[in-house]
């Protein structure tokens, strides 16, 4: 597991070698390490997003706290890299609640959001402007997967931004309730974001792409689980290479795939959850991973990160599940390379129901080579593997 220049070099010597007499019967040359897909990682190191090659070198800090979670872009624009988070603007206003849930637990209720472009030399652009449109929050930590998602529109890289929420309404009896439900968007031009043309939209829902939906969410008792109820009822979701298919989960009733222009959706497998589909890779298609056996009721010995063919075929093991006080993967913490030839994902390590210790690991596509990339450091989660 080389760096690009030290994969040039070993390249350089290779050649050279061929100039060079024969070795000698009984002393065999080694064969050259597997390539690893070039471009940039991101991760969460504490309270902060990180950037390395992919061999874990060349470490350094490239957002503050204030915009986490955060999902990078697939590609540079105007020579920047891009990166979606949520941001507070109105810290007075709150969005409305779904009615209480039978048993005393009530909703949490938070300050109006906005989906924000920021990049990695501070520009800053607002992208959606609805204050009755609420995106779905993961509240589980800080590095928690960044739930929106850059996408491929019309060949343009990164030229969709999509994301879960619910859109509120108020009823002539002066209640509030929700009207929509589902995967919204916005579609922009990513190379005009640092020009100060691109402005604010009203999302638009993608009605082909049809989610389940929670009304409540109880587990064992925890009034916690209800903070995102009247949401749709998945883990993730991620979207083709082109931009034409999203995968989503319904939790425990496997993975679907939907065709945005024809709205026509097929199940993939009966199982898994938190999909992440892979670029087009070097034989010309692509996978989707994710992790099998997730539930709550479920020990995280059972859990492990399957990969799979979108037609539902040749699903394979790749990360084997380790011990009850780790988790793999969570919450959709793993991510493809650019060329879907390797992926980074997450080991959490848990006791006494509390995260001890996280860290990022590498693998091949068919899950071999797996290397701990952060081992030195010790709260470490995956956000992206990009282009360079």
């Amino acid at each position: 597991m080389t760096s690009r220049f030290g994969r040039l070099a070993l390249a350089t010597t290779l050649a050279l070698a061929g100039l060079c007499p024969t070795a000698r019967a009984g002393n065999p040359a080694k064969p050259p390490p597997d390539p690893v897909d070039p471009g940039t990682v991101y991760f969460y190191n504490g309270s902060q997003l990180w950037s390395m090659k992919p061999d874990g070198t060349s470490k350094n800090s490239v957002l503050p706290p204030q915009a986490l979670p955060a999902a990078p872009s697939r590609a540079l624009h105007s020579g920047k890299r891009w990166f979606l988070f949520y941001q507070v603007v109105n810290p007075n206003v709150f969005y409305p609640l779904p009615e209480p849930v039978a048993g005393g637990c009530t909703y949490d209720s938070r300050p109006q959001e906005e989906l924000f472009a920021l990049s990695d030399q501070g520009d800053l652009v607002q992208l959606t402007d609805d204050p009755l449109l609420e995106h779905k929050h993961f509240f589980y930590a800080s590095w928690s997967d960044p739930e929106p998602r850059w996408a491929k529109r019309d060949g343009v890289a990164d030229g969709r931004v999509s994301f879960l929420a619910r859109h509120w309404a108020l009823g002539a009896d002066g209640k509030w309730f929700v009207d929509g439900i589902g995967l919204y968007h916005v579609d922009l031009d990513p190379d005009q974001l640092a020009s100060g043309v691109v402005v604010a939209q009203v999302p638009q829902r993608l009605e082909t792409v049809v989610l389940p939906v929670e009304f409540a969410v109880r587990v064992a008792g925890r009034c916690d689980k209800l903070t995102y109820g009247w949401t749709p009822a998945v883990c993730g979701y991620d979207w083709s290479p082109d931009g034409s298919r999203v995968v989503f989960d319904t939790w425990s009733g496997g993975l679907f795939i939907t065709e945005i222009a024809a709205g026509a959706t097929s199940q993939v497998c009966g199982d898994g959850s938190c999909p992440r589909w892979s670029p087009v890779q070097p034989g010309g298609g692509s996978q989707i991973l994710f992790v099998s056996g997730i539930a709550y009721s479920t020990p995280n010995a059972s859990r492990r990160i399957d990969r799979i063919n979108p037609n539902g075929s040749g699903r394979v093991m790749v990360v084997p599940a380790t011990s009850t006080k780790q988790w793999l993967g969570y919450e959709g913490g793993y991510h493809w390379s650019p060329q879907g030839t390797h992926f980074v994902y997450s080991v959490i390590t848990s006791g006494s129901g509390q995260l001890v210790s996280g860290a990022v690991y590498r693998a091949a596509a068919d899950g071999t080579g797996r290397v701990n990339l952060t081992s030195k450091l010790n709260n470490a989660y995956p956000a992206g593997w990009v282009d360079p």
